[in-house]
């Protein structure tokens, strides 16, 4: 258990980069937020992406499941988690090949059972 306060070195999630630790600590290699405070069972909170690219890339897809699904994924911690740790994969396939496909099955559930994620983001999709 993390306590507040408590420098134990912790490893980044999204970079594999070994930092100190503490309640909250901001990767100093891509830029992570991540969360200790109240860690799930499965480990640190990545709150808000990582880079600039990977946080437009999590911004896009949450506004369009929820165009398309009526779902806000900004409610579901898993599935933010889910999102936040493919972020930074999917902005630099888009920045190598101009675009990626996104997929995540079984994302979460709505009222009629899983729903699942599956979209193509383009260049141009970031702005």
């Amino acid at each position: 258990m993390i306590v507040p306060g408590i420098k134990t070195p912790v490893i980044c999630p999204v970079c594999g980069a070994r930092l100190p630790g503490g309640a909250m600590v901001t990767c100093e290699y891509c830029g992570s937020e991540l969360n200790f405070e109240n860690p799930p069972s499965g480990g640190p909170v990545v709150t808000r992406g990582s880079t600039p690219a990977g946080r437009r890339v999590i911004e896009v897809v949450v506004a369009r499941f929820l165009m398309t699904n009526k779902i806000n994924l900004a409610d579901d911690n898993l599935a933010m988690q889910r999102i936040a740790e493919a972020s930074e994969l999917i902005a630099g396939e888009i920045s190598e090949k101009g675009k990626a496909e996104v997929d995540f099955p079984f994302i979460t559930a709505g009222p009629s059972g899983p729903v699942n994620l599956k979209m193509e983001l383009k260049r141009d999709d970031l702005g």
